[in-house]
């Protein structure tokens, strides 16, 4: 579990680092240099506080709040090797990920380049929040509306590619579901 929320915290900051390079040409330059100076070295800064933490809970007495602190920061990266690698890893998985949706996106309304990747990155946002329904339904489409809205010309426009963008993606899912159980399933070796 500990490890899952290292990986949610990096999806998180690199959506939110990809939003601001998208964003690059609409903000204020000092705006953007204070941002990116101060966001995009926050998941080192947290790997190399993370091992001065451990060290130091080492020393301390025993207890219930000291065990999940040890449990949390044991399942983080441990070498400056392992977290490079997951970082770069979550950085091209999300740039793969979020170019093919913007494209697809970009074919259902006719929207700029920019708008696209935030709609696209509004509606993977909306993942976090506590409250879902099936399959994200109504949250996905309300967060890539939202950011669509100042880059279409209607709201009408902008949820009706909403939806189709969540519905593409949801039959790519149940697609690929269909496509994974007719794989051969892998049997262990005989032993002689």
């Amino acid at each position: 579990m500990p490890t899952l929320l290292w990986f949610r915290l990096l999806d998180l900051h690199t959506l939110l680092v990809i939003a601001l390079f998208v964003t690059l040409d609409s903000a204020p330059p000092a705006f953007l240099f204070g941002a990116v100076t101060v966001c995009l070295p926050l998941p080192y800064v947290g790997f190399l506080i993370s091992g001065r933490l451990l060290r130091w809970l080492e020393v301390r007495p025993g207890g219930k709040l000291r065990s999940l602190l040890t449990k949390v920061l044991l399942s983080l990266p441990q070498s400056s090797r392992a977290f490079w690698i997951t970082w770069l890893w979550t950085v091209l998985n999300w740039l793969a990920k979020l170019a093919a949706f913007a494209w697809v996106l970009s074919l259902f309304v006719d929207v700029s380049v920019v708008g696209a990747w935030l709609g696209v990155i509004a509606g993977d946002l909306t993942s976090i929040l506590p409250v879902h329904s099936v399959a994200g339904a109504g949250t996905f489409e309300a967060g890539v509306v939202a950011a669509l809205l100042p880059f279409v010309t209607s709201a009408d426009a902008a949820l009706r590619a909403a939806v189709n963008l969540h519905l593409f993606l949801l039959g790519a899912a149940i697609l690929g579901g269909l496509i994974s159980l007719m794989l051969p399933a892998r049997r262990p070796p005989l032993n002689p």
